[in-house]
């Protein structure tokens, strides 16, 4: 909170510089104000909208608007325990566990979508681990889903 209120203040003081927008909008996703956060990224020139850091806000908003309404960890923990074909739950299972920094966890229920149904709206295990794979910083993991996913396609 207090870095966004910083943020805002350089901001104000020099309107026409875009950099600071940018740590903003990120700023602005740690605190969950989302909406705030898109409309920042929207509005920042192609040079930074197109940017590493960029992408992955943009990555990180997609996964959040997954959660708008969802239940929280717990329900949706037991949710998937109690009908494993809960897709729906699993996705969000995956994508509240991918926000909280579970990320080894969020890969598997994403892997486990594309396991028992890849048709699920519109092969929606598969885009998960590609967007997810922008997030995880675990390089290791990463490549091991790849191959887990890699395996399942061909």
């Amino acid at each position: 909170a207090e870095r966004a209120r910083s943020l805002r203040a350089a901001i104000a003081a020099e309107p026409a510089r875009d950099e600071p927008k940018l740590e903003l909008a990120t700023a602005l996703m740690q605190l969950g104000e989302a909406d705030e956060a898109a409309t920042l990224l929207d509005a920042l020139p192609a040079n930074l909208a197109e940017s590493a850091p960029a992408k992955v806000l943009r990555s990180h908003l997609a996964f959040a608007r997954v959660l708008k309404g969802a239940p929280p960890l717990g329900e949706l923990a037991v949710l998937v325990k109690h009908d494993p074909a809960n897709l729906k739950a699993r996705h969000q299972l995956g994508t509240r566990l991918l926000i909280d920094g579970e990320s080894e966890l969020a890969l598997a229920q994403f892997l486990e979508i594309m396991r028992r149904d890849r048709a699920f709206e519109d092969d929606l295990g598969r885009k998960c681990l590609i967007a997810a794979f922008d997030l995880v910083e675990d390089a290791d993991l990463v490549s091991r889903t790849r191959r887990q996913m890699a395996s399942m396609l061909f």
